[in-house]
């Protein structure tokens, strides 16, 4: 553990356990692998990603991670991109990154709200491009609970996607 205190959002953190946490040390990438990071930035850079506290329902932060551990660094095995999804679930539910939000994102509402260009369905199908892309190569999709809103819609909706890919609409920007 490398947290002493135990207190909702809070955590007691001293210079001398940096050492011992384990992270990436990016300045150890190879010229090849930093190539593959700018690419998978490159191509997922106008998507819209839900915020930070909802990680474990945003289909694309799941794309993003699973090719930063696959195109970069080289990681397929899906027990480690099954974590991922533990991961995202765990960091959502901490207090320190939930805070006090009760509500959650709608990214489609959000598109009509700010009149962003692009359609939700074209997002959908990169979306499904995507996920089928990684499924090809073996990475496990997780199962992402949709929030309340978007459970009711996909209730009445007529499903368009694959079985595989999960029911998910996010929004885009074009920059």
């Amino acid at each position: 553990m490398h947290s002493g205190k135990q207190q909702p959002g809070r955590g007691k953190f001293g210079l001398a356990g940096l050492e011992s946490l384990p992270t990436l040390d990016v300045r150890q990438l190879t010229d090849k692998q930093l190539q593959a990071a700018d690419a998978v930035f490159a191509d997922l850079k106008s998507y819209r990603m839900l915020p930070y506290n909802e990680c474990h329902r945003d289909a694309w932060r799941h794309v993003l991670d699973a090719r930063l551990l696959a195109d970069v660094l080289g990681i397929t095995e899906p027990a480690i991109h099954e974590a991922m999804q533990t991961l995202r679930e765990m960091l959502s539910a901490e207090p320190s990154i939930r805070g006090t939000k009760k509500s959650t994102c709608n990214l489609a509402d959000e598109r009509e709200k700010h009149h962003l260009p692009g359609t939700d369905e074209d997002d959908s199908r990169a979306l499904a491009d995507e996920q089928q892309q990684l499924a090809a190569r073996g990475i496990p999709l997780p199962v992402i609970k949709a929030a309340p809103v978007q459970a009711e819609k996909a209730k009445t909706a007529e499903p368009s996607l694959p079985p595989n890919v999960v029911p998910f609409t996010p929004t885009r920007t074009h920059l």
